[in-house]
C-alpha cells in the first residue's frame, strides 16, 4: 500500500492552469474551459465501406436505429507516474490500447485517447471538459483510466482518491504542486455530472480508486429516487463509477492475463456477443476477480474488490450495445436485411416467451455458496441479462428470481428493481416476480400476504418461493432442535411458526388462474404497453396475438360470447395496425367488461 499524502484540508485541487494560492476552491459549476486538445478525427467506417463498389447502400438505410445517438469516450493509460517514487506499471498503457480497440472497432464509439506521455494533467482535464461540453442530450459519456492512484487526506476523517498523470510531481515537491498535478476523483465526478449526456460512467483501474467523497452531490442534477415504475436502464440517466478496488486497496496487474485484473476481465466480458447492461457485466467481472483473488491473496494479500457505485438515484444504467447485435435484436430474426441472423445473435433477437419463463422458473433453486447466477447455465443468464436490459419483462422476472436467492443486499435490490420493472409491462411476469420478492423480502420489506396474492394473480406456479420457504423451515427446525437455552428455543420456535406459515402460503400459491383469466391478463398487458409515456406498440401487438391464441384454443365459453370477443379483438388489432392507440385502448376496455361479465 502506498503512503498517504498529508495535505492541508483547505487546499483545493487546481484546475488545468497552474494555481498557486490558498484562496478557497472555486465552485465546480464554474469549471474552466481550457483550450481543446488537438485530436485527429477518426475515419468514418461507413465512408470507408462506401468506396467498395459492392457495398449495399440499402443495408445502411434499413439498419435499425441505435438507442444511443453517440457514445463519447476518453481513454487514459499511464505506466509511469511522473517523478513519483512508484514502480513503472507494465500493462496500464497496453490495457488502454485494448480498450480503445474494443470500443472503437467493436462498438463503434467515438474514442479520444491519451496514452503514455500524452496523458499530462492539463491534457486530461482539457479533454474531460471538452467532452463534457460537447456531449448532448441522448448521448453518453465514458471516462476510462488505467494507471497509478493515490489518496489525499482532506481532514482527520475525510480522504479522496486521485489519479496520477504522466507529469505527476514527486512526493518531495511542494504539496501545492503535487495537488495541481493530480486528477482528483471528486473533480472528475463533478465534471461528469454537468454533462448533458444520459449515461455517464467512469472506469478506474488504479489503486485507491474506490475513494469518492460520500458527501458528493452532483451539481444541477435531480437525485430524487424515482418510482419503481420508472425503472428503465436504457432511457433513465445514470452517473456511475466502476473501480478496481475499495479506497484502501491496491489494484493488481496479472501477468497471466497480460494486464490489470479489472481491465482484463472487463474487456473479456465486453467481448461477449449481445446487449450487456453494466450491472450484469459488474457481476461477471466481480466473480472473475474474486476467483483470481484467491490466488493473488496467497502471494501478496492484496486482491482487488471491484466496486460499482451510482451517484444519482435513478433506475438508469449504462448499456453496451454492439451495432450488429442491436440490429439483429430490433429486426426480424428470420431475415435481417435479407441476410440470416447469426445463430449466436438470435438469442438476443427473440423475446422471452411466457412459456419459456414458466419452464425456466421451475428450474431455479436457491443458490448454495457463490453467485446466484450459478442457478442457471451461464449462456442462459447472458441471454436474460441482454433481454432484460432492453425491457423484456419475462427476462426481468427470471433475473429477479435468480438475484432474489442471493444474500447480498445489492443483488436483492436488483431483484426488486427487475420485479417492479417487469410489473410495469406485464401482469403475468411482473405479478409473479413482485410476489416472489415480497415473499422472500428481497430488496423490499417482507409481506407474505401481498406476495402470495400477487403470485395467485399471476397464475404461475411458485416453485422458487416454495423451495426457499421449505429450506428456511428446515433450517429453523434444526435451530430449534439445537438450541440449548429456553430463550434460544423460544426464538427458534417463533421462526418455525413464521416459516411454516410461509411454506403453507407457497403451497397455496401453486393454484394458477383459469384460461379466461390468462386472456384478461394479456389484454391488460397490451393496455399497459399502449398507455405508457412511450407506448410500445410492438409488444402490445404481441399481447393481443397471445390473447387471440388463448381465445381460439380450448376454452369453455358460450359460442356467441366467444364470437363477440373475437370480433372485438379483431377490431382492436385493426386499430393498432392503423396506429389508432386511443381506439385500441377503448376496445380493450370493452373486452375487459365483457370478460368480467362472463366470469361473474
Amino acid at each position: 500500500m502506498q503512503p498517504e499524502e498529508e495535505t492541508p484540508p483547505s487546499v483545493a485541487i487546481a484546475e488545468p492552469e497552474p494555481v498557486r494560492t490558498l484562496e478557497p476552491e472555486p465552485k465546480i459549476e464554474k469549471l474552466p474551459a481550457p483550450e481543446p486538445v488537438a485530436l485527429d478525427p477518426e475515419p468514418d467506417p461507413l465512408l470507408a465501406e462506401s468506396e467498395n463498389e459492392n457495398f449495399d447502400f440499402d443495408m445502411v438505410e434499413d439498419e435499425a436505429e441505435s438507442p444511443y445517438h453517440l457514445v463519447r469516450i476518453l481513454v487514459v493509460g499511464v505506466n509511469k507516474a511522473g517523478e513519483r517514487n512508484l514502480p513503472v506499471l507494465r500493462y496500464a498503457e497496453s490495457d488502454a490500447d485494448h480498450v480503445v480497440t474494443l470500443f472503437r472497432e467493436r462498438y463503434q464509439f467515438e474514442v479520444v485517447e491519451l496514452i503514455g506521455e500524452e496523458a499530462t494533467t492539463f491534457a486530461i482535464k482539457s479533454a474531460v471538459m471538452n467532452l463534457v461540453r460537447e456531449t448532448q442530450e441522448g448521448e453518453d459519456l465514458l471516462f476510462y483510466y488505467s494507471g497509478h492512484g493515490s489518496t489525499l487526506s482532506l481532514s482527520n476523517t475525510e480522504k479522496v482518491g486521485a489519479l496520477l498523470p504522466f507529469d505527476s510531481a514527486s512526493e518531495d515537491s511542494d504539496p501545492f504542486l503535487q495537488q495541481e498535478q493530480m486528477i482528483r476523483i471528486d473533480w472528475l465526478l463533478q465534471a461528469m455530472s454537468q454533462s448533458k449526456g444520459r449515461h455517464r460512467l467512469m472506469i478506474l483501474d488504479s489503486c485507491f480508486s474506490g475513494f469518492a467523497l460520500p458527501s458528493f452531490e452532483p451539481v444541477g442534477l435531480a437525485t430524487t429516487k424515482g418510482d419503481y415504475e420508472d425503472f428503465d436502464p436504457l432511457n433513465n440517466p445514470s452517473l456511475q463509477i466502476l473501480s478496481a478496488g475499495t479506497g484502501s486497496e491496491l489494484a493488481v496487474e496479472l501477468p497471466e492475463a497480460g494486464g490489470g485484473l479489472l481491465s482484463s476481465e472487463l474487456v473479456k466480458a465486453l467481448k461477449r456477443r449481445g446487449i450487456r447492461q453494466l450491472y450484469s457485466i459488474f457481476i461477471d467481472v466481480k466473480e472473475e476477480v474474486r476467483y483470481n483473488g484467491v490466488y493473488l491473496k496467497s502471494l501478496d494479500g492484496s486482491p482487488g474488490t471491484p466496486q460499482l457505485r451510482s451517484f444519482i438515484e435513478t433506475k438508469g444504467d449504462f448499456v453496451f450495445i454492439e451495432p450488429k447485435s442491436y440490429r439483429n435484436w430490433e429486426l426480424s430474426q428470420e431475415t435481417a436485411l435479407g441476410i440470416s441472423a447469426e445463430p449466436s445473435s438470435n438469442l438476443y433477437a427473440q423475446d422471452v416467451s411466457e412459456e419459456e419463463m414458466e419452464e425456466t422458473l421451475k428450474t431455479i433453486t436457491p443458490a448454495e455458496n457463490g453467485s446466484p447466477t450459478e442457478t442457471l447455465p451461464k449462456e442462459k443468464i447472458e441471454r436474460y441479462q441482454a433481454r432484460a436490459s432492453v425491457g423484456d419483462p419475462e427476462a426481468q422476472a427470471i433475473l429477479s428470481a435468480v438475484y432474489a436467492q442471493s444474500s447480498d443486499k445489492r443483488e436483492q435490490q436488483a431483484a426488486a428493481d427487475f420485479a417492479f420493472s417487469a410489473y410495469e409491462n406485464s401482469d403475468t411476469a411482473g405479478a409473479w416476480a413482485l410476489g416472489n420478492v415480497y415473499n422472500l423480502g428481497a430488496g423490499v420489506d417482507q409481506d407474505l400476504g401481498l406476495g402470495s396474492q400477487l403470485m395467485q394473480d399471476s397464475g404461475l406456479q411458485n416453485l422458487v418461493y416454495f423451495a426457499s420457504s421449505y429450506n428456511q423451515l428446515d433450517d429453523s427446525v434444526n435451530a430449534f432442535q439445537n438450541a440449548d437455552t429456553p430463550e434460544g428455543k423460544l426464538n427458534a420456535a417463533g421462526k418455525v411458526a413464521a416459516n411454516l406459515a410461509g411454506t403453507t402460503k407457497a403451497l397455496q400459491s401453486f393454484i394458477g388462474g383459469d384460461t379466461l383469466t390468462r386472456f384478461s391478463r394479456n389484454l391488460n398487458d397490451a393496455k399497459k404497453n399502449l398507455t405508457k409515456n412511450k407506448p410500445n406498440t410492438q409488444r402490445a401487438g404481441q399481447k393481443l396475438s397471445k390473447a387471440r391464441e388463448i381465445l381460439e384454443g380450448d376454452i369453455d365459453l358460450d359460442p356467441d360470447l366467444k364470437t363477440q370477443l373475437l370480433n372485438a379483438l379483431e377490431s382492436a388489432e385493426q386499430s393498432l395496425a392503423e396506429d389508432k392507440l386511443d381506439a385500441t385502448v377503448e376496445t380493450i376496455d370493452s373486452l375487459f367488461t365483457q370478460t368480467q361479465n362472463a366470469q361473474n
